[in-house]
């Protein structure tokens, strides 16, 4: 009688105990010997029992897809890809059963209790490929993850030629591994840096923060937000938010935006004011800046607009305290 594939692998003792009715546990770990490490266990996370449900039940092609997905958005967890990878070969995807294999003895530790009874999983499962695979053979989408840090580096991050596009594309064509971690973080991190530089043009006196660079990073966190969930940076993203519409002409909408991020930051507190001033909301903008000249690093340059706005208003004293702010000569 001919033997199943199967039923070599049952033969072997290679694969875990099942719970009574199912066909076995995705996370189930071996006997490890007091020398060695604990085997890596699965993460929490509000989908991974359904993930574990579908492989008791011997859904696999679901486990594999709902495994694959935990293992992208927690690529340095270990235990995922050891789970992938069981749910892949029972689902008779033995090419993806063999990288998530690959993957689990690249993180796992080094003295990982089980790393002996994985490689012999791995192994056996190379075997049944029915072309070798080479040990460095990239991941499906590494191409698209590559490019998405230039994007972002360029200012590109929404859309499907922004940097989160790039690292969605990774993602459908099924990209896994600790590299995207890596590039989420850098990808957060040129977010940051671009809306700060935005911030800094828009005070400074000699330049002008373009109003499709804070186009473009507005779009950008909120494709942050889609992507990796929340709104990450929550202060930064108002900030550029509340300077394109101020840069826009929605100066209502920009001061309610900035009076929440503001309190932390002089010059977004003299935005809130500008804003305000634009807005018809005169005398608020005056007693905001009237608080923040006493404290202001450039106090000179709030003082002046202070000055303006009281001139304004048609304030008595306007005139000696604008030219007292500007420092000039009667």
């Amino acid at each position: 009688m001919a033997v199943t594939p199967r039923a070599a692998w049952l033969a072997a003792g290679l694969l875990w105990a099942a719970p009574a009715g199912a066909q076995g546990d995705a996370d189930a770990a071996p006997q490890a010997a007091p020398a060695e490490a604990p085997s890596p266990t699965l993460p929490e996370h509000p989908d991974l029992e359904k993930a574990k449900a579908a492989y008791n039940a011997a859904r696999y092609n679901e486990a594999a897809r709902r495994f694959q997905s935990l293992a992208q958005a927690l690529p340095e967890a270990a235990a995922l890809y050891r789970a992938l990878a069981r749910a892949r070969l029972y689902a008779d995807d033995v090419e993806g059963a063999v990288r998530a294999y690959r993957l689990y003895l690249q993180i796992a530790p080094k003295k990982a209790g089980d790393r002996e009874k994985v490689a012999a999983e791995l192994a056996l499962a190379e075997r049944r490929l029915a072309r070798p695979l080479a040990a460095d053979a990239p991941s499906p989408g590494a191409d698209a993850l590559a490019a998405a840090v230039p994007r972002a580096t360029a200012g590109r991050f929404a859309g499907p030629e922004g940097a989160f596009g790039a690292l969605e594309a990774a993602l459908e064509a099924g990209y896994l591994g600790p590299e995207l971690s890596r590039t989420r973080a850098a990808i957060s991190a040129q977010l940051v840096e671009r809306s700060d530089a935005l911030l800094d043009q828009w005070w400074a006196p000699e330049q002008v923060a373009a109003v499709a660079d804070l186009a473009a990073t507005q779009a950008g966190w909120a494709a942050r937000a889609a992507a990796l969930g929340g709104a990450g940076d929550a202060d930064r993203a108002a900030a550029v938010k509340g300077l394109h519409q101020l840069a826009t002409g929605d100066a209502a909408a920009a001061a309610e935006t900035l009076s929440a991020v503001a309190p932390g930051d002089g010059r977004l507190r003299v935005a809130q004011a500008v804003a305000l001033a634009a807005a018809g909301r005169r005398d608020e903008a005056i007693e905001l800046l009237d608080a923040l000249r006493q404290t202001s690093a450039d106090a000179e340059r709030v003082t002046l607009l202070w000055a303006l706005l009281r001139k304004q208003a048609g304030a008595a004293d306007a005139t000696d305290a604008l030219l007292e702010a500007a420092r000039l000569p009667e």
